[in-house]
């Protein structure tokens, strides 16, 4: 290869990075069951889906297409709330907050709140639009407040923290409910309240194996 044809591909090959980071959603790749996932048009979709399926990758690709209001199915009338659940904020710092951060672009971030060093509390982003992180281990009365345009759970939440959550709709603003977990507890409440309800005309199950 010519000394030419070298910088021209290294040029090529930084303006690639460039958009790539600049809009990473639109350069996401998905696999088959996510891009079910992706066009449910059900309020509640939960992933039963073993673990290096694709899970949180799915979901933190679909919450930053709310949250940068590139959605191509749900209404999105900014500024909008999203929380994102984990079971604790040291699991939440290396799975669904290192997702979110391929996928949403630092330049369209105006501000963050730690709640303890490098782990998220908020993320303000300059469209107006936020996403709130909580941990299981906070407690129910940590999940009230206003309502929400759409929750994630990553991982199964204790009951009452289910309950909680599915009232937090608002009149004339629809809420959307995500789940991603591998079902390790057995047959818990999950199992009677979701993976059997398959009559449900609200919700959308997905099931995917290791």
């Amino acid at each position: 290869m010519q000394r030419q044809d070298k910088l021209e591909l290294i040029a090529l090959l930084l303006e690639k990075e460039k958009r790539q980071k600049s809009n990473p959603l639109k350069y996401a790749k998905s696999h088959a069951k996510q891009r079910e996932f992706f066009g449910s048009d059900k309020p509640i979709r939960v992933l039963f889906w073993g673990n290096r399926v694709g899970k949180t990758e799915g979901c933190a690709q679909e919450v930053a297409r709310y949250v940068l209001n590139e959605h191509p199915t749900r209404q999105v009338f900014p500024p909008i709330e999203v929380w994102c659940a984990c079971p604790s904020y040291d699991l939440q710092k290396e799975t669904s907050q290192k997702k979110l951060q391929t996928y949403i672009p630092e330049d369209q971030i105006q501000h963050i709140t730690y709640v303890k060093a490098g782990t998220w509390g908020e993320i303000l982003l300059k469209n107006g639009n936020k996403i709130n992180f909580k941990s299981y281990e906070q407690g129910r009365e940590k999940f009230q407040g206003a309502g929400k345009r759409l929750i994630w759970f990553d991982e199964e939440p204790p009951k009452d923290i289910w309950e909680e959550c599915t009232v937090r709709a608002e009149a004339g603003v629809d809420l959307d409910i995500i789940m991603s977990m591998t079902p390790i507890k057995g047959m818990s409440w999950v199992y009677d309240d979701l993976f059997t309800k398959t009559e449900r005309e609200d919700l959308f199950i997905s099931l995917a194996s290791w």
